[in-house]
């Protein structure tokens, strides 16, 4: 055990609030990770395609988001994660809440048919509502049978009426406030969803624990924040920071972003991508070396 925390530091007492699990038991998931790997993000569209259930009131809130028509999200996703298998991508990550739970069952099963270039595949996530409450889980499955879970600690608030200033706030349990480190050899990597990474003591936790890789579903009109985020872990840390991120039309940032990628020791610091129009696509980054493009 002691051989596969050669990569990982200690946390200090000092961060607070945090539960941090150490898994060691993917040890191989990434252990051949090479530069000329590919990474992968999927968008399968925009907010504007979602729907949501509100409570309004004093404390306005929703829940329950999911594809207006879950049927053709779910065969778009299928076809765009065909692409990115011959793509050769070993890394795939989704979008926040861009898939209902019967659609995360169908990409399981195809993930699972036969062996996959892809050794982690980040499914963006999924309103839960079960034993522990109501959640936002994201579910992650990896080359071997492996299947990890993040649950969303700091949920988002935002307006979802074009016609209206009220604010709701996503209606989900926010505790624990858990981190979860999966080790693969030389690499440590972890999960976040959306606002996550947002949380400035989220930041301090994993450059404290040098993690090497971080990937990030989101959805989010604004990408500034969150291009800024990753710079930082990327500088602070040293780490890799993927974000696929549904971005829709009202509010948006001048020039939103669907990808995300900060990288170290590059001549720029980040690398940021953003989809064209039509709001889905495929999109491959070598682990060392500049996007493929767009497909």
């Amino acid at each position: 055990m002691l051989e596969e925390l050669r990569r990982l530091r200690l946390l200090p007492p000092l961060m607070g609030g945090y539960s941090v699990v150490v898994d060691a038991s993917h040890n191989d998931v990434l252990a051949d990770l090479e530069p000329e790997s590919r990474l992968a993000v999927i968008v399968t569209g925009s907010i504007d395609d979602l729907e949501w259930d509100c409570v309004e009131g004093q404390l306005p809130s929703f829940f329950g988001v999911r594809p207006r028509d879950p049927e053709a999200k779910r065969a778009l996703t299928l076809g765009l994660l065909e692409k990115a298998e011959e793509a050769g991508a070993r890394i795939v990550v989704l979008p926040e809440l861009c898939l209902d739970g019967e659609s995360v069952d169908a990409v399981e099963q195809w993930y699972r048919e036969r062996r996959r270039s892809c050794s982690v595949l980040v499914c963006g996530s999924v309103h839960v509502d079960g034993k522990d409450g109501r959640r936002n889980v994201c579910s992650t499955f990896l080359a071997g049978g492996g299947r990890v879970e993040h649950w969303k600690y700091n949920p988002v608030e935002m307006r979802l009426k074009a016609d209206s200033s009220t604010v709701y706030r996503e209606g989900i349990r926010a505790a624990p406030r858990r981190i979860t480190l999966h080790l693969s050899g030389d690499w440590s990597f972890t999960t976040l969803i959306c606002k996550d990474l947002l949380e400035p003591e989220t930041v301090r936790v994993l450059t404290a624990l040098q993690v090497r890789m971080v990937l990030v579903p989101a959805l989010s009109r604004k990408t500034g924040l969150f291009r800024d985020k990753a710079v930082a872990l990327c500088g602070d840390a040293q780490a890799i920071v993927l974000v696929a991120n549904q971005w829709g039309t009202a509010d948006a940032d001048p020039e939103p972003a669907a990808a995300i990628l900060a990288r170290p020791l590059e001549a720029r610091p980040y690398e940021l991508r953003s989809f064209p129009e039509k709001g889905s696509g495929l999109e491959v980054f070598t682990l060392a070396g500049d996007s493929t493009g767009f497909t």
